[in-house]
């Protein structure tokens, strides 16, 4: 069995690979060059608050699962996945739609929040769903190795 603090610590590496990774393809997104800079910092910042948001909620289902192997690892990918949309749609876009009184549709930006919030969830929960495997892997190898 994976020790609780080895959960925590792959589950916080998982965020901040998913953050990376999503911060690293905002560079690629149109702009001006002299913004940059801010542009990166702000993302980051940005980004990594609201996952750890998310990553706060999912730490009881962390230190709950135990097996990750078979369909078990899938179920945990949906569920894990899920989380970051169900926070952005509660969090940011309902008090968003409700508070807008405009003439133009608010789909595109609701799209683009909930895109972004589950490519996040996906990569961090993908990640840590391997990491996890792995630990239990070694540890299933070094428990055969000493019976």
């Amino acid at each position: 069995m994976v020790p609780r603090w080895k959960k925590l610590a792959y589950s916080l590496a998982s965020l901040l690979i998913a953050s990376a990774i999503l911060v690293g393809m905002s560079l690629f997104l149109p702009g001006k060059a002299e913004n940059l800079g801010a542009t990166f910092s702000v993302a980051t910042i940005v980004v990594f608050a609201v996952s750890l948001v998310g990553w706060l909620i999912a730490t009881p289902l962390i230190l709950i699962i135990n097996n990750v192997s078979g369909w078990r690892f899938w179920l945990y990918l949906g569920i894990g996945s899920s989380i970051g949309p169900i926070l952005a749609y509660q969090g940011m876009i309902l008090p968003f739609l409700r508070s807008y009184k405009g003439h133009y549709s608010q789909a595109p930006a609701v799209i683009v929040m909930l895109t972004i919030s589950a490519l996040i969830s996906c990569i961090a929960t993908l990640s840590y769903l391997l990491l996890l495997r792995r630990a239990q892997n070694r540890y299933a190898a070094s428990l055969r190795r000493e019976g």
